[in-house]
């Protein structure tokens, strides 16, 4: 288990995921939300899922990994930037950050909720349709946009939806009952939809 790693450059001790170079305590908190929750999961995870975390990106993502295993990845984050690019649209472009940010604050706001059920008065039932809600949202393809456009217009509609509805959540306390059963209603319709355009 990676417990603290040595960086490079300045060869500060990096004990947990905001002392990483670029991180900080808002992109950790993003980290920990798409389930990288200490050192040896971000040195276990994928680069290409690293990526893809929100308000992490490419070059960070390969920052991160050089860091924490003490080696270069071999990874040119420009080249691939740029080839990657040049087969997308300017659309699809868009899309990727979009849904990136969507994704990022929505497992957030989901993290949230399934860590303090007794505070929102959630029962197990709705904690499973978050479970699997979450799971729909980090399984987006964010790496490979669709081509067409309305699909992409349906996946970013339905994640705004659930963004909305998840921040209404939050504000619900353990006597909102009828509040509840509106939002775990119209969530598990949003995921449904959602999963039907991806």
């Amino acid at each position: 288990m990676v417990n603290e790693t040595k960086a490079p450059a300045g060869g500060a001790v990096v004990k947990t995921l905001d002392d990483l170079p670029g991180v900080g305590p808002t992109k950790a908190k993003w980290l920990k939300a798409a389930g990288i929750r200490d050192l040896q999961a971000a040195r276990d995870v994928p680069l290409e899922k690293l990526m893809h975390v929100r308000g992490i990106g490419r070059l960070l993502a390969v920052r991160i990994k050089e860091v924490l295993t003490g080696q270069e990845t071999g990874f040119d984050a420009t080249a691939t930037t740029d080839a990657q690019a040049s087969d997308l649209t300017e659309g699809q472009m868009q899309w990727q950050e979009t849904v990136t940010e969507h994704q990022g604050s929505i497992m957030v706001l989901v993290s949230d909720l399934l860590a303090q059920p007794q505070k929102y008065g959630l029962k197990p039932k709705f904690m499973n349709d978050l479970e699997r809600l979450g799971t729909v949202v980090d399984g987006l393809p964010v790496s490979t946009p669709p081509i067409d456009g309305t699909r992409r217009g349906k996946i970013v509609k339905h994640l705004k939806a659930i963004r909305v509805l998840l921040e209404s959540a939050v504000k619900m306390d353990e006597d909102s009952d009828k509040h509840r059963k509106v939002v775990k209603e119209k969530l598990r319709d949003r995921r449904k939809k959602l999963e039907r355009w991806t």
